[in-house]
C-alpha cells in the first residue's frame, strides 16, 4: 500500500477491514477453557499478541492514510463498533490495556510515535516530575485529529479503568495514567479550533463531570490531578454543554445542609466557565473539504441577481495559495468564485471578467466571527453591479459584467469551500449559508449581521428585532445616532423624530424603541395578521436611482428603520438554498445536513415525478444533497 495507492482499493474491495476486526477480536493472551474448545482463536504467548495488534493497527492506519473512499467505507460499512467490540477482551486485561491505548492514539493522530505514551506512564509509580516529562514529551508530537472515533473509544475505555483491580488479571488505573489522560486531552484542545470541535462532539463532559464529582471525596485522587481534571472540564464547557449537562451542574451547585441551602464554590466555578462559552453550532472544515448543494437542472445563476451570505470563522489565513469560500459551476464551467487570500483579503473571478480577478482592499479578520455579503446586481448602470460587506459594512463596489449562463440546462454545482487539493491549506469554521434569487438592499448586511452566527432562519420574521441582544441592539442604535442628522432629537430616544415626523405625525417611528412599541401593539391586536403575512417581500434599490452609500445617508433615507419596523421578509421564491449547523441533530464527521430553500423543492417535485413514473422509485441522491467532500468535514454539537 505504501508503493501503490490502488493497492488500498483491493484492500477495501476483498474484505480486509473485515479480516483486520476478526484477527484483533480473537487474539487472545489466555489459557483455553471449556468455553473457548467450540470457539477458534489465535493463541500467542508473550509479547506475539502485543506484536501481532500492532501489525493490525499499522495495516488499519495505511489502509486509510490519505483515502477518503477507505476511510468512509470503514466509517460507514464497518464501524468503529466493530472496532470497540474487538478490542474488549484486550482492554480488560491488564497485561494488554496500556498497548492497546497507545495504538488507540496512535490512530486517531496517524502517529506511532505516541503509542508508547499510556506504557510510559504505568512505569512511574508515583505522581511526580517524570510524569510531567512524559506529558510535555507528548505534547510537543500533538497535532490535529485525523480520526476522532478511536479517541472517543480510548476515553470511553480509560475513564471506565477502576482505581483497584477486582481481580489480579483486571486491567485498572493509576494516578500517573488519570493524570497523563487529562493532560493529553487539554494538550489536543489547545492544538488548534478544530481539535476542540472534534473533542466537543464526543461528549466527553457525560462522563467527565461525574468523575470530577467523585474524585472531591475520593481519598485515591491526589489534589493534583483532581486539578487537572478540573481544568480539562472547564475547557470542555467553554465550548458548550447540553442542556441536560448544564441542568446536572446546576442541580449540583446547590448544597443542602438539613433544611439550609447553600451553594457549592467549585460548582458555581464551572457555571461561570460555561457562561463564557460564545460559540455557535458550527462545521469545522480543514482543506481540502468542502460543502457541496446540487441542482440537477439549471441554465446559470438567477436572472434577477443573487445575494450570497455566510458565516465564517478563520483560525488562519490559507498557507500555499488562496482558498474557495464559494464557488458556483456550471457544467465544467465556473461562473463565479469567492476566495480568501494568504494576506486575508478577499479574491473574486468570474467567468465574465477573465482579465484579472478583483481583490478587496480589506482583508478578513481571523480567529473571530465574520459575516461576509456578497451583492450581485445582473445588469450594469449608473450603480456599481457588485457589493462586497464585511460585518454588514459596505467594503468595495466595483462594475462587473453578470456571468452568463447556458442556452439548455445543466448541472449546477454550489460549493462552500474546495475539494481542490491543489489549493492552499486553511482551517476554519462555518456556522450558517444562504443564496438568495435577489440581491438586497445596503442596510439589510448590517442588520443581519447584527442577529449574529447563532441565528438560524430565514429572516421572514416580521419581529426580528426581537433576536437582538443586548450588546446588538446597542452597536445598531449608536449607528442610527451616528447617521442622523445633529438637529434631530437622538434615535436612542422613544419619543425621536425626523423631519417627516415633524410635518407629517402619522409617519414611522425613528426610534428602535419606538418600533419595538409599535411591533408589540400589533402583535397583540392582530395575530392573524402576522401568521398571514410573515414574509414581507424586500425591494430591491431601483438601478436608475443614484448610488449613495449607507454611511452618507440619513436615517430615514436608508431604510434602516424599515428594516427594524418589518423585517427583512425575504420570500420563500428567492431562497435558492441555505443551511445552518444548528440544524443538524448530531455533531460528528458525515453527519446529514438539512437543506432549505428551492432546491429542496425542485428535488421533491423531481422525485413526485419519478414516482408518478415508477411503481418503486426511491429519491435519488444527486436531486437534493448537501454533501461532504473528503474527510476533514466534521460538525461541532457544541
Amino acid at each position: 500500500m505504501q508503493q501503490d495507492s490502488f493497492t488500498k482499493d483491493v484492500f477495501r474491495e476483498m474484505d480486509g477491514f473485515l479480516v483486520l476486526m476478526s484477527v484483533l477480536s480473537t487474539i487472545q493472551d489466555k489459557s483455553p477453557t471449556i468455553a473457548e474448545a467450540t470457539t477458534p482463536t489465535v493463541q500467542v504467548e508473550g509479547q506475539e499478541d502485543i506484536h501481532c495488534a500492532r501489525l493490525v493497527f499499522t495495516v488499519l492506519s495505511e489502509a486509510m492514510k490519505g483515502s477518503s473512499e477507505n476511510e468512509e467505507f470503514f466509517r460507514s460499512r464497518v464501524g468503529y463498533e466493530s472496532l470497540s467490540f474487538a478490542l474488549k477482551s484486550a482492554l480488560s486485561d491488564s497485561s494488554t490495556v496500556d498497548e492497546t491505548l497507545g495504538f488507540l492514539l496512535a490512530l486517531a493522530m496517524s502517529d506511532f510515535s505516541l503509542e508508547p505514551y499510556f506504557i510510559t506512564l504505568r512505569s512511574i509509580p508515583d505522581l511526580n516530575a517524570e510524569v510531567d516529562e512524559a506529558v510535555s514529551n507528548a505534547q510537543s508530537k500533538l497535532k490535529p485529529i485525523v480520526r476522532p472515533e478511536p479517541l472517543g473509544i480510548l476515553w470511553n475505555a480509560a475513564i471506565d479503568l477502576p482505581y483497584t483491580p477486582p481481580r489480579l488479571d483486571s486491567a485498572s488505573s493509576s494516578s500517573p495514567m488519570r493524570y497523563g489522560l487529562y493532560k493529553l486531552f487539554e494538550g489536543l484542545f489547545h492544538v488548534n479550533h478544530r481539535n476542540q470541535g472534534v473533542l466537543a462532539s464526543l461528549n466527553l463532559v457525560r462522563t467527565l463531570f461525574p468523575r470530577f464529582c467523585d474524585s472531591r471525596n475520593n481519598p485515591n485522587v491526589l489534589e493534583r490531578e483532581r486539578h487537572a481534571l478540573q481544568k480539562l472540564l472547564r475547557r470542555l464547557l467553554e465550548m458548550g454543554s447540553t442542556t441536560e449537562e448544564a441542568r446536572k451542574i446546576l442541580q449540583r451547585a446547590v448544597v443542602k445542609n438539613g433544611e439550609e441551602e447553600s451553594l457549592d464554590p467549585e460548582m458555581l466555578d464551572l457555571v461561570r466557565f460555561g457562561m463564557k462559552s460564545r460559540w455557535s453550532e458550527h462545521f469545522s472544515l480543514e482543506s481540502p473539504a468542502a460543502l457541496v448543494a446540487h441542482d440537477e437542472s439549471s441554465k446559470g445563476l438567477p436572472i434577477s441577481g443573487f445575494t450570497f451570505m455566510t458565516w465564517v470563522y478563520l483560525s488562519g489565513y490559507p498557507v500555499g495559495g488562496p482558498c474557495t469560500l464559494f464557488s458556483a459551476t456550471l457544467g465544467n464551467r465556473r461562473l463565479i468564485s469567492l476566495c480568501v487570500r494568504t494576506d486575508g483579503k478577499v479574491q473574486l473571478c468570474s467567468s465574465s471578467e477573465q482579465d484579472k480577478p478583483f481583490v478587496s482592499t480589506a482583508g478578513l479578520r481571523k480567529n473571530r466571527w465574520v459575516h461576509l455579503t456578497l451583492v450581485h446586481y445582473p445588469h450594469r448602470g449608473t450603480n456599481p453591479s457588485i457589493r462586497l460587506f464585511f460585518d454588514g459594512v459596505l467594503q468595495d463596489m466595483l462594475n462587473w459584467q453578470y456571468p452568463k449562463g447556458e442556452s439548455t440546462a445543466q448541472r449546477m454545482l454550489y460549493s462552500i469551500g474546495s475539494n481542490d487539493s491543489t489549493e492552499g491549506k486553511l482551517s476554519w469554521s462555518l456556522a450558517s449559508a444562504y443564496l438568495l434569487s435577489m440581491p438586497i438592499g445596503e442596510d439589510v448586511p448590517r442588520f443581519i449581521h447584527h442577529l449574529g452566527p447563532r441565528y438560524s432562519g430565514n429572516f421572514q420574521d416580521p419581529g426580528l428585532v426581537r433576536f437582538l441582544t443586548y450588546e446588538a441592539s446597542t452597536s445598531l442604535n449608536m449607528f442610527l445616532t451616528s447617521v442622523s442628522s445633529k438637529h434631530y432629537a437622538n434615535p436612542l430616544s422613544p419619543s425621536a423624530t425626523s423631519p417627516i415626523q415633524q410635518q407629517n405625525p402619522g409617519s414611522q417611528p425613528m426610534s428602535i424603541a419606538a418600533a419595538l412599541g409599535a411591533i408589540a401593539a400589533s402583535s397583540s391586536n392582530s395575530l392573524l395578521h402576522q401568521a398571514t403575512n410573515a414574509a414581507v417581500p424586500a425591494t430591491p434599490p431601483q438601478q436608475s436611482e443614484p448610488y449613495i452609500p449607507a454611511s452618507k445617508q440619513s436615517i430615514i433615507q436608508s431604510g434602516m428603520m424599515k428594516v427594524v419596523k418589518n423585517g427583512v421578509g425575504i420570500p420563500d421564491s428567492h431562497i435558492v438554498f441555505s443551511f445552518s449547523a444548528a440544524d443538524c441533530t448530531s455533531g460528528g464527521v458525515g453527519v446529514g445536513i438539512p437543506l432549505r430553500g428551492q432546491l429542496k423543492v425542485k428535488a421533491k417535485a423531481a422525485a413526485a415525478a419519478a414516482a408518478g413514473a415508477r411503481p418503486i422509485s426511491k429519491t435519488p441522491s444527486s436531486s437534493l444533497s448537501l454533501s461532504f467532500h473528503q474527510r476533514d468535514v466534521s460538525g461541532s454539537s457544541t
